[in-house]
């Protein structure tokens, strides 16, 4: 379960210091949870299924990926930063929708 894999990746991170580990899956944790709330509103008790864990990790990567290209177009320095965490994403995800 993806689900699970977020938060032993999050623990990991957290027992290393990677402190930009621990910031990316802070932002995928809190994406998550503002979806399961909003499933829940719609009465899906259980919270949102890996599928739906999966289009939004594609869609943050997505988002990420555009930043850097803005970045790179303008020429700011943060783009070092913002590439490394939209890396780390690959990692959460499994190898087949990381396209």
């Amino acid at each position: 379960m993806l689900r699970t894999r977020i938060r032993e990746a999050l623990a990991d991170a957290a027992n290393t210091e990677d402190e930009s580990s621990i910031a990316t899956l802070r932002l995928i944790s809190a994406a998550l949870k503002d979806r399961d709330i909003a499933a829940r509103g719609r009465g899906n008790l259980d919270g949102v299924s890996d599928e739906e864990i999966l289009e939004m990790l594609r869609a943050m990567i997505d988002q990420r990926r555009e930043s850097v290209a803005t970045y790179e177009q303008g020429g700011a320095d943060r783009t070092g930063r913002a590439g490394s965490r939209g890396n780390r994403r690959y990692r959460t995800i499994p190898a087949a929708t990381a396209q």
